[in-house]
């Protein structure tokens, strides 16, 4: 576990950056400190070593514990929950979700880019009405 924690602390971009008191200081834009940036981009390194597969899982998962959200989605709403990770459409979509989930972890030190990453995400959802609960 020693081995994990230490991965997350290290940034390996430079000579001991993670080190000192500015390591907890949170960004304004993202309420996020350097560690914990680090974290989420190391912890985000592991899913992308399966990106489509783990994009799928994670779909999956989310429809099996909110499946009121799956009605949502035109293309694969009366498709059987068992059967969704054999559905190309449903597969499609899962790609597009850990490919955006991708975008915003490569953009949490640019806060401008980031926002706007945001914005247009929820411009999108909010056009098809979905709720904000579905974020939570």
């Amino acid at each position: 576990m020693g081995g994990i924690l230490s991965l997350l602390y290290r940034s390996g971009d430079g000579p001991e950056e993670m080190d000192g008191p500015m390591v907890d200081v949170p960004d304004e834009a993202t309420g996020l400190t350097p560690r914990q940036k680090r974290a989420v981009a190391v912890t985000w390194d592991i899913v992308k070593k399966d990106l489509k597969g783990n994009g799928v899982e994670l779909l999956h998962r989310f429809f099996t514990k909110h499946p009121q959200y799956q009605k949502n989605f035109k293309a694969f709403a009366d498709v059987p929950l068992d059967e969704l990770p054999n559905s190309k459409k449903f597969q499609a979509h899962a790609n597009s979700v850990v490919y955006a989930v991708t975008s915003i972890v490569d953009n949490l030190d640019d806060p401008g880019c980031l926002v706007e990453m945001l914005r247009k995400l929820g411009q999108n959802h909010g056009q098809r009405h979905i709720p904000e609960q579905a974020f939570l």
